[in-house]
């Protein structure tokens, strides 16, 4: 399958379309032909979001594509940052751009920088596992397991404390059983002693004081009766002043004469109109018409001569049309006179319909302060008789209490003892029905506090399995990571045949162990021991190590390779020929003097990528 990759604005590249297909692709071009720019352009085409943009240009737009399948993406400069769209080959997936630094071994990839730079590079290895967001997880809920382990070690003890209080409150409730008893003992023995005359009085009172409470009642009930009146009265007597004020304003007698005497005026111009232009239009068809009627039409020097109706006398028609005019004027005069009355009788009517509305609510008000001072009279007069009988009641009361107080005064010098011990008896059975509320009370918050221990030590528990699950499943993970880097950078070692590299794998820290032969001795160093040129092999062989880990090939149409300047013409080779024989598409990125010396097909790619 060939691929086909246009490319505009990234790194040095302004415009570029090339194609590779299946196996091996060496990309052969000196330095600075922008062989990298070109390997950019594929990395962000596949998911990274990361991609240089062309200097002097603020929009870069990458496609790939084979024969079913097309994405363009373009990146466009924000601020500081760049804004990116389209979708990219590995599409919406969280992980596109972990698998995509496994997929583009570029200098600066995040795996070789690490190893070159001798950093720590875990995060960076486990990503696509997405161990950080277990972790995260489990971080989460060690840190709830110890809040609720702290909350749960503030109720210890609450079970020893329940049953402590279940104890007392039932000591407490038979110390309130006894005492009940001995009251009932000893009103009985008072009760029986109690005389008639007592027991009289005191039903006496007590239908005194019903009575006397529902006559206060009364009082009251009467008191807030005649403060609403006298409020009332107040409100109606404002209303009655600034209603006979709007009265005061129209006389409505004068206003009602003066409507009459428009309206006669009316009357009588309507009247005079209605002559008038009769006359006018019998004058007009006797001048119009052939038929003269009583003006006795004759033939004069002059022209036609009329007879005039009134008077006899001949005339020219001429001076009966200049009378007829003169009508007509007449007429339209009246009629403008007319139209004058009309808006002054709507004035008059509207004047002497506010002064009738005034008058009437006069009229109401005043019947209202009739009736609201005829209730007063009679709340108060009616509070007079109700405070003169509540006087009485209070003054029998007293009697009574003084006659009551007297009798038990003789009672109580009668049986001192017994009532004292009755007191006693109620204030100490008052202090342990107090007592047995407390306990109860006690009881409760204990009883919740329990429960809520339990609810804790469920949840804890519940915590602790899921906390012990998640720490199966991360270290479980991250034992087949380093199984799995292990065998492969075996692997990988094997195939390249270092001269000093026995071994490289990773340790249970994740990091990376070299077994190298010194003065023919096998020692274990750090990576960060090594030379320069050895970090820049390792981490390679870290990256295409993870590539076959993670089956990135499956997700991933191509790998790309750049900078292979460590690697020597026949261990590059051999690592070409490993990688391509495991993904269909490997592009390799090398000086021309070296791609020259492999065994592969090569792009030259010079004259396309220069600026």
């Amino acid at each position: 399958m060939t691929f086909e990759l246009t490319v505009r604005n990234v790194g040095g590249i302004d415009e570029l379309e090339t194609t590779f297909g299946d196996g091996v692709t060496l990309l052969s071009g000196p330095n600075a032909s922008n062989k990298t720019s070109l390997l950019h352009a594929l990395t962000f085409a596949l998911g990274s979001d990361d991609v240089p943009l062309r200097s002097g240009t603020s929009r870069a737009e990458v496609t790939l594509s084979n024969g079913d399948r097309s994405v363009t993406r373009t990146a466009e400069r924000a601020g500081t940052g760049l804004s990116v769209s389209g979708e990219s080959w590995l599409g919406d997936a969280d992980n596109a751009d972990d698998l995509v630094s496994f997929a583009t071994f570029l200098e600066f990839n995040d795996l070789r920088a690490a190893v070159r730079n001798g950093d720590s590079f875990e995060e960076t290895l486990k990503a696509p596992l997405e161990v950080s967001s277990l972790e995260a997880e489990r971080a989460a809920k060690i840190a709830e397991k110890q809040s609720l382990e702290d909350d749960r070690d503030d109720l210890e003890g609450a079970a020893d404390d329940l049953a402590d209080v279940e104890a007392s409150l039932s000591e407490a409730r038979e110390r309130v059983a006894s005492l009940e008893d001995d009251l009932d003992d000893l009103l009985a023995r008072t009760t029986a002693d109690e005389d008639d005359e007592l027991a009289a009085l005191r039903d006496r009172r007590t239908d005194l004081a019903a009575e006397r409470d529902e006559q206060r009642r009364r009082v009251e009930n009467t008191e807030d009766a005649i403060e609403r009146l006298e409020n009332r009265l107040e409100t109606v007597e404002a209303d009655l002043a600034d209603a006979r004020s709007t009265a005061d304003e129209h006389d409505a007698a004068e206003l009602r004469a003066e409507k009459e005497r428009l309206e006669r005026r009316v009357a009588e111009r309507e009247n005079r109109l209605d002559v008038l232009q009769s006359v006018l239009t019998a004058n007009r068809e006797m001048l119009n018409g052939d038929f003269t009627g009583a003006l006795g039409q004759d033939a004069g020097l002059t022209g036609d001569e009329y007879a005039c109706w009134a008077c006899g006398q001949n005339a020219p028609e001429s001076a009966f049309e200049g009378t007829l005019d003169d009508l007509v004027d007449l007429v339209e005069r009246d009629r403008e006179r007319l139209e004058d009355h009309r808006p002054r009788i709507e004035a008059v009517s509207e004047d002497l319909a506010a002064a009738e509305d005034a008058a009437a609510r006069v009229r109401d008000l005043e019947a209202d302060r009739r009736e609201v001072v005829e209730s007063l009279r009679e709340r108060r007069s009616s509070l007079a008789t109700q405070r003169e009988r509540l006087e009485e009641l209070e003054g029998d009361l007293d009697d009574l209490d003084e006659r009551i107080a007297a009798r038990e005064h003789e009672r109580a010098a009668e049986a001192d003892g017994v009532v004292a011990e009755i007191e006693e008896t109620r204030a100490a059975l008052r202090d342990a029905r107090s007592t047995v509320g407390r306990l109860e009370d006690r009881r409760r918050r204990l009883e919740s506090a329990v429960a809520e221990y339990e609810e804790l030590e469920k949840r804890i528990a519940e915590l602790s399995s899921d906390i012990t699950a998640l720490t199966d499943r991360i270290e479980n993970a991250e034992a087949e990571l380093r199984e799995s880097f292990n065998e492969a950078m075996d692997d990988l070692v094997s195939v390249l045949e270092f001269e000093r590299v026995q071994r490289v794998w990773l340790d249970g820290d994740f990091e990376l162990v070299i077994a190298r032969e010194v003065e023919g001795a096998v020692q274990q160093e750090s990576v960060r021991h090594l030379a320069e040129s050895e970090r820049e092999l390792i981490g390679l062989v870290l990256c295409l190590a993870g590539c076959l880990t993670y089956d990135v090939p499956e997700a991933v149409p191509v790998v790309a390779v750049d900078s292979m300047g460590a690697f020597d013409v026949v261990r590059a080779q051999r690592l070409v020929e490993y990688v391509g024989d495991r993904v269909d598409h490997l592009l390799v990125a090398m000086h021309p003097d070296r791609a020259s010396a492999l065994e592969f097909s090569v792009t030259e790619i010079r004259d396309a990528l220069s600026a």
